[in-house]
């Protein structure tokens, strides 16, 4: 009988060992070596699910596109014994986030582990020589790489679309030539500042089954019966230990994704549009049988959720950045505005922009390398810069393209790959895109059509050698920068023109005219402004124009809102007007000192008439409303009492601070609480804005990029010691909640948009939860283990095996003392 009890411990001993050997779902991938396709030492595919993989130690070679495109790998250890990696090997691995290379591995080959849009973190051993053609392109996320000494030669695209990321380097090597080349490089990339966090990408759409057909096991599945008998009496028991106790909230309804709950509120986030996406290479002339897009939201912060689409109008910033399962699309009619990177990198091939759409916004298209055909509308006033760079469609322009104008839709110039000096724009044009002939140093002269109504931004910026412009009879619009930096000697604004945007005629040297034949312009601004590094955007339309002249005073006319209105950005010259063959100074903002230090030409001419200057010894000084700043520091100004610092600090910036009565004043921020949860913001939610703007010009700036605002600010009496919520919008005017600190009495919190603010007291329960089956699903968290690593739920095949393994020692220890007694 004693030795039964004794070979029962035994056995239950072994059997815990057993269950404690049993691995996790995410196993490593080098047990299973059927998943690994080889032809001699040449590792030719992957097939398996793991997410650490750890290539096998008999391979010398990683074949081409052996990875490519797999969804779930997050790490890969690639040992000393391979020698190899051919190209694409890891190309679009669309999870990987961690690269060991080994000490064997010569070189990184061209496109390795391109399009790897989650990768961090890469390590390279001393002995890699080379790293190829963009083996790296498109790694969004990676932030920090050592190049080692002895590394030969990088080529220029290794890193391209890695806007941040860091190169370590040692002196005097190749890493470090490559390094600064980099540095510069990433500068003029467009997401260098503009996409801030790459994991608010749009989830890729989930094909359903086809009728008939089950949904493929996912890893950790119930319903997945493959395995050993003690892998599915581990997971029957998961179910046990793990177990379903979750509260359930019963809401009618078919799937629709994730939901929130705030203050004891369940939150659905619902599908909002319906726009036709084929896959592959459809046409688009065949949108009617393409599929259906469903909506996908991304979450940002705590219970955020962000729309593809807003309220039916807006396409929203980055809303498909990157998604890799587009061909032909037809956009969703009452569309009027294309967000900011909202298809960039992507696999777009064909896309019908509706009428009705208004705006393309910043680098919308941009790097859609098979995008092959636009179709646009003859609705659309405004395209931003980098909207179409880089795609198929305007490439295939510049390399095969007839003539020398790339022109789409209602007359709109989208390119120009012409050489002369003497530049006359065909008619029917009808607007000017973003940077067409930016830069075409070899321009002397340029002649306007009839047909013309808009220039867009920077259109001819850097046309170091453009003096004369003619031909503006039909303008109405004149973007930012659209003749930044162009030596004109005249310039006539004709009375169509309504507004022009900044440093639109700005130059470098003091010089130059421009006359108003009608009304003062209004003051223009492009978004691009509102960025913190582009600090030289932020000056007058006019800077440096030496003479702004009317057939009237200017100083009679109302300037409030006008291109002259030194509340917005200060006109440094003269302004006057003209009488016969006199040009009248009327008044300046600069100061006396000013004027008098500067030498001013005494005639000037415009369109062959020539004027005498007259007057300056009457100019009126007049003040300007934005007066440069002393002080280095920020400067905090308005109805609330904060403390608020920039990191790194701005120089003699203001922050001006004003507390709104209520939430009827933040319309726009209630309407985005409303969006998500049926309804207005709480009642005691205190609103504010926060307006930053430049010490130097006293431009606006919202975009802070790579700085942020750091706010203290004390609470009032009803919002103290509660579990608080700050919300803002965003952009396109949707919500977003900041993380906050707070001691009871003050809140502090840091943000790099500057916007309209909510703060309110919230409930304390907050859960993260799922609706399926029509019911959300709200997580209870307190079951979760006091491990410091993930808060993870103690995995039950430790509970099970440390069970059975006390209990066996138990039985022998217990017959052993029977024995001795």
């Amino acid at each position: 009988m004693k030795i039964k009890w004794n070979v029962i411990g035994i056995m239950l001993i072994i059997t815990a060992v057993l269950i404690m050997q049993i691995p996790v779902p995410e196993a490593d991938a080098s047990s299973f070596a059927s998943d690994f396709k080889m032809d001699g030492t040449t590792l030719i595919s992957y097939t398996g699910t793991a997410t650490d993989v750890s290539v096998p130690s008999d391979v010398k070679v990683i074949g081409e596109g052996a990875f490519q495109n797999n969804t779930t790998i997050t790490r890969v250890t690639i040992p000393e014994n391979v020698e190899k990696i051919e190209p694409y090997a890891f190309w679009g691995c669309s999870q990987l986030e961690k690269v060991g290379l080994g000490e064997g591995l010569g070189e990184v080959g061209d496109y390795v582990f391109a399009n790897c849009p989650e990768l961090e973190s890469v390590y390279f051993p001393d002995n890699i020589a080379r790293i190829g053609i963009m083996a790296f392109a498109d790694c969004a996320s990676l932030r920090t790489v050592k190049i080692p000494y002895t590394v030969r030669s990088v080529h220029d695209t290794a890193f391209d679309g890695c806007y941040r990321l860091e190169i370590e380097y040692d002196i005097g090597t190749e890493g470090e030539r490559f390094a600064l080349y980099f540095s510069e490089k990433r500068k003029e990339m467009p997401e260098y500042e503009d996409i801030e966090d790459y994991g608010e990408m749009v989830t890729p759409p989930v094909q359903p089954p086809s009728e008939g057909e089950l949904p493929a096991p996912q890893p950790g599945n119930s319903d997945n019966v493959s395995g050993s008998f003690l892998e599915n009496l581990v997971n029957g028991i998961s179910d046990i230990f793990g177990g379903s106790d979750q509260p359930v909230t019963d809401i009618p309804g078919r799937e629709l994704g994730t939901s929130t709950v705030v203050g004891n509120m369940a939150v659905v986030f619902m599908d909002n549009t319906q726009p036709q996406v084929s896959s592959g290479g459809g046409s688009v002339s065949e949108s009617r049988e393409a599929q259906s897009m469903r909506e996908y939201t991304t979450e940002k912060a705590k219970g955020t959720v962000k729309y593809t689409l807003v309220d039916g109008s807006v396409l929203a910033d980055r809303a498909y950045y990157g998604y890799q399962n587009l061909g032909s699309l037809a956009l969703p009619e009452g569309l009027e505005e294309i967000g900011e990177f909202s298809f960039a990198r992507s696999s777009l091939q064909e896309v019908v922009i509706p009428e009705g759409v208004t705006s393309i916004g910043y680098g919308a298209f941009y790097h859609c390398d098979r995008l092959g055909q636009v179709q646009l509308p003859g609705t659309i006033t405004h395209i931003a810069p980098k909207a179409f760079d880089h795609t198929g469609w305007v490439n295939l322009f510049f390399e095969q393209g007839a003539g020398d104008y790339l022109v789409a839709g209602d007359g709109i110039l989208l390119a120009y790959k012409g050489k002369e000096a003497q530049v006359r724009i065909p008619e029917g044009i009808r607007q000017i895109g973003p940077e067409v002939f930016q830069g075409h140093t070899e321009i002397t002269s340029l002649t306007l059509p009839d047909s013309l109504e808009i220039i867009g931004e920077a259109a001819f910026a850097d046309c170091d050698n453009l003096r004369q412009v003619s031909g503006m009879s039909g303008v109405r619009i004149i973007r930012d920068r659209a003749f930044y930096h162009c030596p004109l000697e005249w310039v006539v604004l004709p009375a169509s023109v309504e507004s022009v945007g900044l440093g639109a005629f700005a130059r470098q040297d003091v010089g130059g005219v421009v006359l108003l034949q009608g009304q003062v312009p209004a003051a223009g601004r492009e978004l691009s402004a509102d960025r913190r590094s582009n600090e030289g955007y932020r000056i007058n339309a006019f800077d440096n124009v030496e003479y702004v002249l009317a057939y009237n005073h200017l100083m009679g006319q109302e300037l409030e809102g006008t291109v002259l209105d030194s509340g917005q950005t200060v006109y440094n010259g003269v302004m006057g007007h003209l009488e016969d063959n006199v040009l009248a100074a009327d008044a300046t903002y600069l100061s006396v000192a000013e004027v008098q230090g500067r030498s001013w030409s005494g005639t000037v001419r415009i369109d062959g008439q020539s004027y005498t200057l007259q007057g300056m010894d009457q100019i009126s000084y007049s003040i300007p409303k934005w007066q440069v700043s002393s002080s280095g520091d920020l400067t905090v100004a308005g109805d609330m009492e904060l403390q608020a610092r920039l990191s790194p600090q701005g120089e003699g910036d203001l922050l001006q601070v004003r507390k709104l009565a209520g939430i009827g004043e933040a319309p726009e921020l209630d309407a985005a609480y409303r969006r998500i949860y049926q309804q207005g913001l709480p009642m005691d939610t205190l609103c504010y804005t926060l307006s930053l703007y430049e010490g130097s010009s006293g431009g606006r700036i919202t975009r802070l990029g790579k700085q942020a605002l750091e706010v203290t600010m004390p609470l009032p009496e009803q919002l103290q010691n509660k579990d608080l919520r700050l919300v803002t919008v965003d952009r396109n005017g949707q919500l977003e909640y900041l993380p906050v600190a707070t001691d009871g009495e003050q809140i502090r919190f840091s943000t790099d948009y500057l916007s309209v603010y909510g703060i309110y007291g919230s409930g304390s329960l907050y859960a993260q939860g799922d609706v399926v089956d029509g019911r959300a699903v709200i997580t209870d968290y307190g079951r979760r283990d006091a491990s410091p690593d993930t808060g993870d739920p103690v995995h039950p095949k430790w509970i099970l095996g440390t069970g059975l393994l006390a209990l066996g020692l138990a039985m022998i220890l217990l017959q052993r003392k029977k024995r001795t007694a």
